[in-house]
């Protein structure tokens, strides 16, 4: 044996004789205490994340289920406190529907949910009149609120009169429903016209 190991064995012996096993009992406790309330503190930390993404999901109470633009699933807490907006209004969770274009700013715990701080909710259906579209571009803008400019993908499906339709076939002043995904350019999922 070294020196050091036998130093250590001949302190170690001398914690156990009789009268200091308390005393050894009682600094191992204060020493695990010490350790457990880091540990809850290390639980109790949290770190703001934002996500952007559809309502997948509402169950309650409260509960909402993003799928976000990365393609992952997040399942947060929305509690009463949380700002929640929906087409740039002041909203509540109980207005939230599923495929709802959302950003949630949320405290992301080691354990348990995510609870949300923030939730901005856009519609994602659009109706009005086409007013103008190009067919080189491949997008058309619709009347409404505010006019909406939508990017026709390969992804995209028209209906015209309940058949499928191409762009070509469209006409100005045509009535129109877009369901779409959000974004800097909001592309189509469906455009349905009505003439």
């Amino acid at each position: 044996m070294s020196e050091l190991t036998r130093s250590i064995v001949a302190r170690l012996k001398s914690v156990f004789y009789p009268g200091r096993h308390l005393v050894f009992i009682l600094a191992m406790a204060f020493i695990f205490l010490s350790a457990g309330s880091f540990t809850v503190m290390w639980l109790d930390s949290a770190q703001t994340k934002t996500i952007t993404g559809q309502v997948k999901a509402l169950y309650e109470p409260n509960i909402i289920l993003v799928h976000t633009d990365d393609r992952s699933d997040v399942e947060l807490k929305v509690p009463v406190a949380a700002t929640v907006t929906k087409n740039e209004a002041e909203s509540r969770f109980t207005s939230l529907e599923i495929g709802d274009s959302v950003r949630v700013r949320y405290l992301q715990r080691h354990v348990g949910l995510g609870e949300a701080e923030s939730v901005r909710a856009r519609s994602p259906i659009a109706r009005g009149r086409i007013i103008e579209m190009d067919l080189d571009k491949k997008f058309i803008v619709l009347d409404g609120d505010d006019a909406h400019v939508f990017y026709i993908g390969p992804q995209t499906i028209i209906l015209r009169k309940g058949s499928l339709a191409k762009l070509e076939d469209l006409k100005l002043g045509s009535f129109a429903k877009a369901e779409y995904r959000d974004g800097l350019a909001p592309k189509l999922d469906f455009l349905i016209v009505d003439e």
